[in-house]
Parts: C-alpha cells; structure tokens; sequence
C-alpha cells in the first residue's frame, strides 16, 4: 500500500473540497485521497436533522456496487458499527479496535463485520464527525487487505484523515445548505 500523500496534497484536496458544488466533486477528492494515502474504498455517511421524524441521509462512497446493494435493502444502516460509533463518539477508531469496542452491540458488529468482508471491506480506519446544526457523519477509509493495517498506513490515516474528514464534512454541509443537494429540505412553519 502506497501513503505517498504530503502536506502539500492535502492543500490542494482541501482547498478544491471548499470549492466544491456536488457531491460528485467530493467524490473525486476523496477517491484521490484514497489513492495518495494507500486505501481502496472510502465513505462518507451523514445524517442532517431538518425534519423532526426523519433525518436526511447524505452518502458518497466508491465501496462496490453490489455491497451498496446489499446495504440498502437489507437496511444495513441500522446496524452499521461505524455510524453506531460515531453517535457516541468524537476519537478516530480502527475497524479492529471497533471490533472490540463493548459500547456497540457485539453480535450485530460481528455479522456486520463479517458481510462486508464477503465484499472486500476487511479492515479501515473511521473519524466520527459533528456539524453546527446537528449533523452526525463518518468518514471512513478503507482497505481491500485480510490482515490489521500495517503501522505507517495508520500513521498516514490518522495524520491527514482527521482533517481531511472535517473538510469533506464542510463541504458536505455547505452544499446542503446551499441548496445544491438533489434532496427536498422539509421546513417546520
């Protein structure tokens, strides 16, 4: 795995995340990211509270089309570890200490864990993210490899994933606050 990012990308793919319009421009950043940093996939989940029932659900991944399939209609959001974490947590977490982590239901993490890997989405690294008006989100990055991620690639993801992850978080938010989003904003009169 490759972690060839430097400082001076991380600027470049930052600076182009506050001048994105779509979520297709953040997805290009980030599938660059990944590719600079040594990872195969990444997500991006959010929920924006703008209804008091129901929020809105705002996802950019490149995760296989078949695991997205998958993940919709058996509504696998329910019961995804990663977004589970993020609700109760602010601190980065590897998907092997999510594993061991006792705060999220081990059997429901388990067989989570264990589908995803059917799809190559063994083992990643997520950042918990939070908004001003609400939002929770995660960004996770992730890798194709059986085994625990080797040390340097975790150094690179915790280095730049952090911010990186707050960067696609703003974009995110500003997009849906701007009325870019193809999603109807339900106002309370």
């Amino acid at each position: 795995m490759a972690t060839e990012i430097t400082h001076k990308d991380l600027y470049r793919l930052t600076r182009n995340l506050a001048k994105a319009r779509s979520l297709d421009e953040i997805n290009v950043q980030c599938t660059e990211f990944c590719q600079l940093t040594g990872f195969d996939f990444f997500s991006y989940c959010a929920t924006i509270p703008t209804a008091l029932t129901r929020p809105d659900m705002i996802e950019i991944n490149n995760y296989p089309d078949a695991w997205q399939t998958l993940y919709r209609e058996k509504g696998l959001i329910k019961t995804d570890p990663t977004l589970l974490y993020a609700e109760t947590h602010h601190t980065p977490i590897t998907w092997d200490e999510m594993a061991l982590n006792r705060h999220i239901d081990d059997k429901s993490t388990r067989q989570y864990i264990l589908k995803a890997r059917k799809y190559s989405l063994n083992s990643g690294v997520s950042f918990p993210l939070r908004g001003n008006v609400g939002s929770t989100a995660v960004l996770s990055l992730v890798s194709k490899k059986k085994e625990p991620l080797p040390q340097r690639l975790l150094d690179t993801a915790f280095t730049f994933g952090a911010l990186f992850a707050n960067y696609v978080h703003d974009a995110v938010l500003r997009i849906f606050d701007e009325d870019l989003l193809p999603i109807k904003k339900k106002r309370i009169s």
